[in-house]
Parts: structure tokens; C-alpha cells; sequence
């Protein structure tokens, strides 16, 4: 027979958690789409990253508050009343952890990003932050909700030993992901060239492995504790401006001043055309020798990283080859003059 009293019962605490769920849903979709509207507009990430970290966990709080109010509102054994007490203080607890943990690695990623020129930086780092705000967190929980983490600390230590031998590998790969940050020869951006071959810009520096982004978009990944080991050329060190060189040969009846001259305008005119703005120095304009048939010069042009350095190169050759044309300077063909010499046929 149904009992209204009964069904009273549970119709109001089940009234109060689905009514912290929805008031969290609906904060969600009002009160922080808002909020993230009005901080996108702004200039700063700083308050991008603060209002984006507490994504997920308005809804969370809100759906905490409702079941403690139901919790009040039904009488049930106390000790398990202070059970589910301590498990929606634990969970909100946990999720404020995480709240903090991503603004922190956020602000972390930021300032990094400042201090290396705005690249990316390295994921390690920042869920490294992560990981020791959580294991923080983790740790009061336990001791508010009476678990003792003694114990846990020492079987931790006896299955250290275990686990190290386990995880040689991958304990490896993040010290050598922590010697490559650290030591900043390599950095998230750089364009670089492994021994071994591989040629890429750096993109990412994870607890395992470290990512290139070779020209063809593909990933290389690669051991961090190979990539300590390998002999690097970073193109991007001590500074990113490389010099892209062209070598030509002109006619031994050219007026070498003209020459130079052309030569000048040209590296002027491809670099506003591909890089898009003033040139970073004047280009460097040398005569090498008497050639066989020509008079050797090399053109050198500065450009802003090394992904310029194949475009201007390639333009700079079409545009300064049309230009001779029309200036009427001779690049010759190779010439040599080769003498026979006859004998006489003996009678």
C-alpha cells in the first residue's frame, strides 16, 4: 500500500539533489558563459586562464550542496551521516584542487612563455605543477576525512625500490625531460637537426618523449633520454636570424659595381615580398674569385628564422635572374678552350 509519509521522505532530499545539479547545469550555461565572454575580449590570458579552470566545477560544488541539504533534511544513522559528510567534503575538496592546479600550470605556462619569446611551452613542466598541487590535495583530504597517511607513506617507500626497477625506462625519459628543460639548449619552437637525421621544429617536451614537427607536418617522436644523449644542431641558438646564401658568376666584362648594386635592390624587394616587412640588415654582397669563365660573388640576406630561409632563397634566384635579363648582365655558361694537338703520319 503506498505510504505518502514514506514517499515524502525521500521526494525532498531527492528534490534537493537534483536541484543542485540543475542549479549547477544552469550556472554553467548562463553565469560562466558570461563571464568567459567578458574575459575573452580582454588583452590579458591571465583571467582566460581563471575563469577556464573552473570549467565542470561550479556544477560539481552546486551537486555537493544539494546532497548535503538532503542530508539534513532525512534523518539516517549518524555514522553514516558523517560518512557521506566527509565524501562530499572530500569530492568538493578534490575538485577545488583541481581548480587550483590548472590556474597554477596555466600562470606557470604563461610566464614561461614571456621569458622564451611567446612559444609554447613545455607540457612537463606544467603537469609536473599538476601532478605535485593534486598529490597536495590528496593529502589533506585524507587527513580531514581521519585516514592517517603514515602507513601510506611507508608502504610507498617499501614498494619505492620495486617500482624504480619496474619503471627504469620511464623514470629515465623524465629526468632526461627535466636535464633537456632545464638546461634550455633545446626549447619548445626551435627548429633543430638530430644526428641521426631527423630535422623539425620542437614541439612539445612531454615525461616521455619529445616531438618534432618535421616540414612535411608529420610528428617524430623521440625518447627524452635519446634525445639527451644526441648530438643537436639548434638553428634557432643563440638567436633565431640565419643567413640564406646565393652564389652567381658574372661575364669578366661586367661593371661590378651595377652588379652589386642590382644585387642590393633585389634582396630588398624579396624580403618586403616574402617575409612581409624591413629587412633585419643590410645583405652582405662579397666577391670570391676568378672564376674559369666568370667572376664569383655570394649574396647573403638575413632572415627571421629558418623557415624563411628556403622561400627567400628560392625567390631571391627567380627575381635576380629576371632582373640580369633585363639589366643586361651576362651570367655565362662554363667555357673551355681545349687544344688538339696533331702529329705527323709516318710515311
Amino acid at each position: 500500500m503506498f505510504n505518502l509519509e514514506q514517499a515524502l521522505v525521500w521526494i525532498i532530499p531527492t528534490a534537493f539533489v537534483i536541484g543542485g545539479l540543475v542549479v549547477g547545469l544552469l550556472f554553467e550555461l548562463i553565469v560562466f558563459k558570461f563571464m568567459l565572454r567578458l574575459v575573452t575580449g580582454t588583452k590579458w590570458k591571465w583571467d582566460d586562464i581563471v575563469i577556464m579552470s573552473f570549467k565542470r566545477a561550479f556544477t560539481v560544488w552546486f551537486l555537493c550542496i544539494g546532497a548535503y541539504m538532503a542530508l539534513l533534511s532525512v534523518e539516517i544513522d549518524p555514522d553514516v551521516s558523517k560518512l557521506i559528510e566527509s565524501i562530499l567534503v572530500a569530492v568538493a575538496t578534490f575538485m577545488a584542487t583541481l581548480v587550483l592546479a590548472k590556474i597554477v600550470a596555466g600562470f606557470i605556462s604563461i610566464a614561461v612563455q614571456k621569458a622564451e619569446g611567446r612559444l609554447p611551452t613545455a607540457s612537463l613542466l606544467s603537469n609536473v605543477i599538476k601532478l605535485i598541487i593534486i598529490a597536495v590535495g590528496v593529502v589533506f583530504i585524507l587527513q580531514n576525512i581521519g585516514i592517517s597517511i603514515t602507513p601510506l607513506i611507508t608502504a610507498l617507500g617499501i614498494g619505492g625500490l620495486a617500482t624504480a626497477l619496474a619503471l627504469q625506462d620511464t623514470l629515465g625519459n623524465l629526468f632526461s625531460g627535466f636535464q633537456i628543460i632545464a638546461s634550455r639548449q633545446v626549447r619548445v619552437g626551435d627548429y633543430v637537426q638530430l644526428d641521426s637525421g631527423e630535422v623539425g621544429y620542437v614541439t612539445d617536451i612531454k615525461w616521455r618523449n619529445t616531438t618534432i614537427r618535421d616540414f612535411t607536418d608529420n610528428l617524430i617522436i623521440i625518447p627524452n633520454s635519446k634525445m639527451a644523449q644526441a648530438v643537436v644542431t639548434n638553428f634557432s641558438l643563440p638567436r633565431k636570424n640565419l643567413w640564406s646564401e646565393v652564389l652567381v658568376g658574372v661575364a669578366y666584362d661586367s661593371d661590378l659595381e651595377h652588379v652589386e648594386r642590382v644585387c642590393s635592390e633585389v634582396a630588398h624587394e624579396v624580403f618586403d615580398e616574402v617575409v612581409g616587412k624591413k629587412m633585419i640588415s643590410e645583405p652582405k654582397i662579397h666577391f670570391l674569385e676568378f672564376g674559369d669563365s666568370s667572376i664569383n660573388l655570394r649574396i647573403r640576406i638575413q632572415v627571421p628564422q629558418f623557415n624563411d630561409r628556403m622561400a627567400v632563397q628560392t625567390t631571391y634566384i627567380k627575381r635576380l635572374h629576371k632582373r640580369f635579363g633585363t639589366e643586361g648582365i651576362e651570367i655565362p655558361f662554363p667555357i673551355r678552350t681545349v687544344q688538339m694537338k696533331q702529329t705527323k703520319r709516318e710515311e
